[in-house]
């Protein structure tokens, strides 16, 4: 394939695709007509099998990593310290201290024969999980997969590196100066058990009951009584590492903006006096069921639509390795107690060490932008002498028009509902034929406030 290629197909058929890389896992990702699904298999597999890489093309590449760290990383606040001064806290190994694009240095070093090699150990059909979600049986997809993957050889595959860490000892605690931010942020992290455990969802349902929503109890304390914050989050495990691999090291964290004067370690008194109050009382069976409904809606959000489904599958299947996880670890999660997340707090976060990573304004003049460097001569590429082409796409499949049923109730309202049973879900959407401009001359304030006002309660009748 010319480079490129596979995605420009991809987009005249009216789909889309996208690729990532994570600290221990990298994606490929296409959405497109099923008409489609021969000519995107053939070309995944002739990626796998027999990729070019170039001079030109190696060259080209670097720039545009070197350009996406300006942009994702060193030119966006609070992003350096999450990504390289929060995990180098947290972590002891560098595996797992590391920032995922690196730096400008490892890209720039980085030759041709080490990437070769890179691919030759790792991007091989025995080290890979292909998912397919969509219009597709069972009975096409064996066929297919193995008319086009069949024949890509396997490889010997390195191996994987040793991620585990010890528990945090003591209190690990920086500051990190940035200059693209005005308001402090403050990032705390505790050591989570192994992802699946019975401790591990116990406190994946802790982050939700204490602050997970405007309702929840460090929230309204921190936020609304105390207003020693401006925002605060909980996260288990922590969001900005992968949150899918079973092996690797994981995070409890929570994440605040201290208001005014407010200190972080008062901040952090509050946090630790709810951790104990919890540990001793336990969650309320009301504060436990509105977070596992919050954590179940979540869940099943994940199954909605096409892509959602294949990352679920996909994650599932090549990190945590057993895609049947996924029926069991939602009934896993379901059937915490309060005793689970008092014990869950007492093991793993009362006693343990925590990481403390506090990011505050500085006047300090920024480095130069990353974004703004170019990565030297581009040698020409060499002519595309291709040995095979892609399959031409089939034509288009019939599209099947859901059945929609419509009625109207003597008050003129109108209901148009579409059943679809393949999850336990349902959603409402009320819609009025008005906007803007049906407010009076030179005024819409009273249309732009209304949607929100109508949220705020009713009258009693």
């Amino acid at each position: 394939m010319k480079p490129n290629e596979l995605s420009e197909m991809i987009s005249d058929y009216g789909g889309s695709d996208n690729a990532h890389t994570m600290e221990n896992n990298t994606a490929y990702h296409e959405i497109f007509p099923k008409s489609l699904l021969r000519t995107v298999l053939w070309g995944e597999a002739d990626r796998m099998k027999n990729l070019s890489l170039t001079p030109h093309v190696v060259a080209n590449e670097k720039s545009v990593v070197i350009q996406e760290m300006g942009q994702s990383v060193e030119n966006q606040p609070y992003a350096k310290a999450r990504v390289e001064g929060f995990p180098t806290l947290a972590f002891e190994k560098w595996v797992n201290q590391h920032r995922v694009l690196g730096s400008r240095e490892d890209v720039r070093d980085a030759s041709l024969e080490e990437i070769e090699a890179f691919y030759q150990a790792h991007y091989a059909p025995n080290n890979a999980v292909l998912t397919l979600v969509g219009d597709v049986t069972l009975a096409e997809a064996k066929v297919l997969v193995k008319e086009y993957f069949g024949a890509v050889p396997r490889r010997e595959i390195a191996p994987t590196p040793d991620a585990s860490e010890g528990p945090i000892v003591g209190e690990r605690r920086a500051v990190f100066e940035d200059p693209l931010v005005t308001t402090p942020l403050t990032m705390v992290g505790w050591r989570l058990p192994e992802i699946g455990t019975r401790d591990f969802w116990a406190l994946k349902l802790l982050s939700q009951i204490l602050a997970g929503d405007a309702g929840s109890i460090l929230y309204k304390k921190l936020v609304k009584e105390l207003k020693m914050v401006l925002a605060l989050g909980m996260s288990a495990p922590h969001s900005y590492f992968s949150h899918f691999d079973a092996s690797g090291p994981h995070l409890f964290s929570t994440s605040f903006q201290p208001k005014g004067d407010t200190t972080v370690d008062e901040i952090l008194k509050v946090v630790d006096r709810v951790l104990q109050q919890y540990a001793k009382e336990g969650p309320s069976q009301k504060e436990l069921q509105n977070a596992k409904t919050s954590a179940e809606n979540s869940w099943v959000d994940s199954f909605e639509d096409l892509r959602d489904r294949a990352v679920s599958l996909g994650s599932y299947a090549a990190l945590i390795r057993h895609p049947g996880n996924l029926r069991h670890d939602l009934r896993r999660m379901l059937s915490i107690k309060p005793s689970d997340i008092q014990r869950a707090i007492i093991i793993w976060l009362l006693p343990n060490g925590r990481a403390i990573a506090e990011i505050v304004p500085t006047d300090k003049k920024r480095p130069g932008l990353a974004s703004q460097e170019t990565e030297g001569e581009h040698p020409e590429p060499a002519p595309f002498q291709p040995q095979s082409r892609p399959p031409q796409p089939e034509g288009p499949g019939a599209f099947k028009s859901p059945n929609t049923v419509e009625k109207t109730l003597s008050n003129g309202l109108r209901i148009v509902m579409i059943q679809d049973s393949r999850l336990p879900t349902a959603e409402f959407k009320l819609r009025f034929p008005i906007g803007t401009s049906n407010s009076r001359a030179n005024s819409i304030a009273e249309i732009v406030a209304l949607p929100s006002l109508l949220t705020k309660g009713t009258r009693m009748v």
